[in-house]
């Protein structure tokens, strides 16, 4: 078995050194030749600082964002709901008491409804509590932020118009009250609105003492 494999490679090995052609009918070796193109290295372009496409990302809890998400649902809502006459002047005229007026009711009641379900999820109010360092020196630092669960603040127009009764006032009252227990230096509460561009002052109970 051994001779006959070496006589194998000796007539393989004088097959292959042979110069091609075909009365012998020998198969010449694969080699593999580069191309010109393949030799060639191309350059990469340099990455472009991408800087200037960088969108910055909105706190969920800025008025930028409540105001953006407002106008979103507020455009869903007009696809769905599309004004029922065109705007150009002439039916404008004509039809404006009996389909744009109606129309324009029913958007500002959507918008209102949206601003009511965005503000109950995002919206914060900050309780921010004055206290008494010295006989003319006072400090305010944030007691709580707080959350309009119901949308009281969009049903009355804002956080001063909002009557006691309402969740969120209570909860200042609560949470000023608790806090007076602790800190007796304590002397009022401002609970801003969600843009914090109004206050609410909220007193504590007299009775309540460290």
């Amino acid at each position: 078995m051994k001779k006959t494999a070496n006589k194998q490679k000796i007539a393989q090995h004088a097959a292959y050194s042979r110069k091609n052609s075909v009365r012998n009918n020998c198969i010449p070796l694969f080699i593999h030749k580069e191309k010109e193109w393949e030799k060639k290295k191309y350059k990469q372009p340099p990455k472009m600082p991408c800087k200037d496409y960088h969108i910055p990302k909105l706190n969920v809890h800025s008025s930028e964002y409540i105001e953006r998400y407002v106008q979103h649902r507020v455009k869903k809502w007009e696809k769905k709901n599309p004004c029922p006459i065109k705007l150009d002047g002439i039916q404008q005229d004509l039809f404006e008491k009996e389909f744009l007026n109606p129309w324009k009711q029913r958007r500002i009641d959507a918008e209102k409804q949206a601003r009511t379900f965005v503000i109950s999820v995002y919206g914060q109010f900050s309780l921010v509590g004055r206290f008494k360092i010295s006989d003319d020196k006072y400090e305010e630092k944030e007691i709580k932020v707080l959350k309009d669960i119901d949308g009281s603040t969009v049903k009355y127009g804002g956080i001063n118009h909002c009557s006691n009764n309402t969740n969120i006032v209570k909860l200042a009252f609560n949470t000023i009250n608790a806090y007076k227990k602790t800190r007796a230096n304590l002397i009022s509460a401002t609970l801003k609105d969600n843009y914090n561009k109004q206050g609410r002052i909220v007193l504590p109970e007299l009775s309540v003492a460290a």
